[in-house]
C-alpha cells in the first residue's frame, strides 16, 4: 500500500470517529436537557441562561434585576416549583410574587396579607 492510500484511509477513519463521537455527544446533551426545565423568576441579575421570554433581549447574562419573571435558568426537573418566586410559566412568579404563597396581589404585585402571609 502506498503512502497516499494510507493517508486517505487515516483521514476517512478519523472522519468516521469524529462523526460517531459527535452523535454520542448530541445524544448525551439531549438526555441531559430532558432532565431540566426552564424556571422563571428566580434568576439573579446577570445570571440568566438566554433571552427574556418577552423578547426584550436575546442573550445570556443580560438580566437587569433579581427575580424578573421574564428571565429564566435551567434547573433539574421538580426544583423550580420548590423555590419562592419560581414558575414554569414566563411572566408568573418572580421576586415580588405572592400568589403561590396564598397572598392576594395588589397593583404593585403583592403585599396584601391573606392566610397569615405578608410579603410586601
Amino acid at each position: 500500500m502506498n503512502a497516499s492510500k494510507v493517508a486517505l484511509n487515516t483521514i476517512i477513519a478519523g472522519a468516521v470517529a469524529v462523526t460517531i463521537a459527535g452523535a454520542a455527544s448530541n445524544a448525551h446533551a439531549d438526555k441531559h436537557k430532558e432532565q431540566k426545565e426552564k424556571c422563571y423568576g428566580v434568576v439573579k441579575a446577570g445570571k440568566n441562561m438566554c433571552g427574556r421570554a418577552d423578547g426584550k433581549h436575546s442573550c445570556a447574562a443580560q438580566a437587569e434585576v433579581d427575580g424578573d419573571p421574564q428571565e429564566w435558568i435551567y434547573l433539574p426537573k421538580g426544583v423550580c416549583d420548590k423555590l419562592v418566586g419560581g414558575s414554569l410559566v414566563s411572566g408568573e412568579g418572580g421576586a415580588h410574587s405572592c400568589d403561590k404563597n396564598g397572598c392576594d396581589k395588589d397593583k404593585n404585585g403583592c403585599g396584601k396579607e391573606k392566610n397569615g402571609c405578608d410579603h410586601g
